[in-house]
This record gives C-alpha cells, structure tokens and sequence, in this order.
C-alpha cells in the first residue's frame, strides 16, 4: 500500500499510461480523482475502482482546469499527487507539419501542462505533495518524423525542472516520466500514420536493445515511485522507462 490514503490526480486517465497508473495506483491504496475528455470510458473506470471520482475537463482550457480543481478541492480537500499524462499523436516531420499542427499540440502538450502544474501547485503550497509531468524519450534526444512532438516533450522536461527549483521551499516535488515507446492506443495510432507500419515498427524496435516496446503498466509502476514516499529526496530529475532507447 505504497499510497494509503494519498489523494492522487490523473489528467488523461483513461488513455494508455493513465488507465494503468489509476489501476495500479488504486490498488496501492490510493484516493483517485480522473479527468479526461473522453466522459464515457472515464465514468465507466471510475465505477470500476470504487471512491474514485471523475469530472471531464480539456487542459487547454484554463476555466475547466480551474473548474476541475475546484472538484478535486470538494471531493477530495485537497491533493498529495499528480500525475499528469493527457497528450495527443503527433506523427509530422518538419516539411509535412503544418502550423495549425504545430500549435496544436504546443497547446495540449505545453500550454495544458503549464496550466495543470500552475492549479497543482497552488493548491499544495500548505501541504507539499509530488508532482508527475509526463514527457518522452522524445524529450530527451532527437528523433525523425515528429518535430512538434519532439519539441513540446522537450519543454516538459525544462519546465518541470524549473518548477522544481522554484517550488521546493514549498516541500512540493516536481519530476518528469519519460517512456519510450509504449504499446498503447495512441503509438499504434502513430504507426499506422505511417506509409509503411511494418517497416517503422521494424525500424523502432531495433533501436531498443530489450527488443520490445514497454507497457503502460511499466511506465505507471515509474509514476508510483515518484508519487511514493519512496522518492522523498527526489525532484527536478527525469526518470525515463524507455527499454534502453536513449543508452546509446
């Protein structure tokens, strides 16, 4: 029970790694408030882990972030932890990307992060707790074929740096998970994209010397850590659950 009695948020919790954080993190002894956009899969889990609470909000939009937290405040007093994992696809080199793409997922990715760290933070600045921003292996070296993604994954991991330097005095830690490749909705979607899906897979596995992608369950068990009391003397760091992809 490595989270009895915590109060923990998780934006995109019914996508892959959210899904798996709120299952796992639940059966840890967890107290969970989910949010995504999609309400119906996020009602139905929640029934699933009974005491859980849901409420649907976009993180781009920074009434309904408020609007969530205000939620999380009523039904919960307050939070220890959160895991923030909402994002979307992106599969666009720099010449095929166009700029209505590019903004777009510098919102969800940049813009909703900052917003739901910024509300995160305000409401634990009496308590402490541990936040968990979500990035990539993406975020940490360059890769072909997803420059907006790349890039946007690449400011998570300054910005939780630098919110965990300003936010330490608070006793409110601030680290980044960065998966590599991992078998969910949304890499598969991010395949087929591709002219050739066999091919890219083929290429992408060979970059990891486990020889597979990850589960969204292993990178969950990375988040568990960082919310855990487990990591009490770690923050501003990035903890990368990636296979081996980024080891050379």
């Amino acid at each position: 029970m490595r989270l009895e009695g915590k109060r923990i948020l998780i934006t995109g919790g019914t996508g892959g790694i959210g899904e798996a954080a709120a299952r796992l993190f639940y059966g840890e002894g967890a107290r969970l408030f989910l949010s995504d956009l999609d309400e119906e899969k996020g009602k139905k889990l929640a029934e699933l882990l009974p005491g859980t609470h849901f409420y649907s909000a976009d993180v781009c939009d920074s009434g309904q972030m408020k609007d969530l937290f205000g939620q999380v405040k009523e039904k919960l007093g307050g939070l220890d932890g959160v895991l923030h994992t909402a994002g979307i696809v992106s599969s666009y080199d720099l010449l095929s990307c166009t700029e209505e793409h590019f903004e777009k997922v510098m919102e969800v990715h940049l813009k909703g992060t900052f917003l739901c760290l910024q509300q995160a933070a305000a409401m634990m600045l009496e308590t402490g707790g541990s936040i968990v921003l979500t990035a990539s292996q993406r975020g940490i070296l360059g890769a072909t074929g997803s420059l907006a993604y790349n890039a946007a994954k690449g400011g998570i991991v300054i910005m939780g740096k630098s919110a965990a330097m300003e936010l330490g005095k608070y006793n409110i830690r601030v680290n980044v998970l960065c998966p590599g490749a991992t078998e969910t909705p949304m890499l598969r979607q991010d395949i087929n994209n591709s002219p050739d899906p066999q091919m890219l897979e083929a290429k992408m596995l060979c970059a990891y010397p486990l020889g597979r992608f990850g589960t969204a369950e292993e990178s969950a068990y990375g988040a568990l850590y960082l919310l855990s009391d487990e990591s009490s003397f770690t923050t501003g760091t990035t903890l990368v659950v990636d296979g081996g992809n980024t080891a050379g």
